[in-house]
């Protein structure tokens, strides 16, 4: 999978997590809030770890 797609995939998933717990906060369903915080807090994660790997890899590739 490319950089660019799995930067795009987490991103989208990472905006999934907090419209669930958006949602779960305006419809008080508190299940939908633990399942947006675990689904955003793990998506973030990995946002930023392939975040840095394409820093890292555009570092390599310039020298």
């Amino acid at each position: 999978m490319n950089s660019r797609v799995r930067l795009f995939v987490h991103g989208l998933v990472l905006v999934l997590g907090l419209a669930l717990i958006i949602g779960g906060i305006v419809t008080a369903k508190y299940g939908a809030i633990v399942i947006g915080i675990i689904v955003a807090g793990v998506n973030a994660q990995h946002f930023f770890a392939t975040t840095k790997a394409t820093k890292d890899e555009r570092l390599r590739h310039a020298l």
